[in-house]
């Protein structure tokens, strides 16, 4: 498992894992350039991983969308279905603090760490979702030889207590327990079979 993932302290965890194995190399490495073109179009994830789960936006530093690949200090706004945050942009936000694109003689690797944030659109500095931000969601696809794989790893997950907000405290409680309970593994799971299995 890949070292830079934080380490599970308190709260819940959860892994989702797809892979494929190509019959030769040269396939894989196309199969995985696809895989790797889902992966980066961040705004599209919600296709992947099925409409009626959460949806997906890249943003950069202001929190204007981003039609650009994702990099280190962009943003990523959530869409919780039938649960949406009350605050006024009505969005959870995490932010991403870790990018990487590595290579090395037969193992291509895309990592990328989200983490709860404030939102970028207004001054409050409270962290804008349902989970607080010791909360981590360690996504990677890879290749090795001729195998294609895709991952998530979501660790100390508990609910967000900064929020001051009486209707949003209730919220983030219910959301982030559901989260942790069974949320977070089901979408988890549906965007890295999505990216893995969708040939669309």
């Amino acid at each position: 498992m890949n070292d830079k993932i934080p380490p599970q302290k308190d709260g819940a965890q959860s892994n989702a894992y797809t892979n494929i194995v190509l019959p030769d190399e040269n396939s894989a490495k196309e199969y995985f350039r696809r895989v790797k073109n889902r992966f980066l179009n961040v705004s599209s994830w919600d296709h992947f991983a099925g409409r009626e789960k959460a949806k997906f936006e890249l943003r950069d530093q202001y929190g204007n969308p981003n039609p650009n690949v994702p990099k280190v200090g962009d943003y990523i706004s959530v869409q919780v279905p039938l649960l949406s945050n009350t605050e006024k942009d009505g969005y959870d936000w995490v932010r991403i603090e870790e990018f990487e694109d590595t290579q090395f003689g037969s193992s291509q690797r895309v990592y990328m760490r989200l983490r709860p944030s404030p939102s970028p659109l207004d001054s409050n500095t409270e962290v804008a979702h349902f989970l607080d931000d010791e909360a981590t969601n360690n996504l990677e696809i890879r290749r090795e030889g001729t195998r294609v794989s895709a991952e998530v790893h979501a660790r100390n997950e508990t609910p967000n207590k900064e929020e001051t907000n009486i209707v949003e405290k209730v919220r983030d409680y219910v959301v982030g327990l559901g989260g942790m309970l069974f949320g977070s593994k089901i979408q988890w799971q549906s965007l890295t079979d999505g990216l893995i299995n969708n040939e669309e």
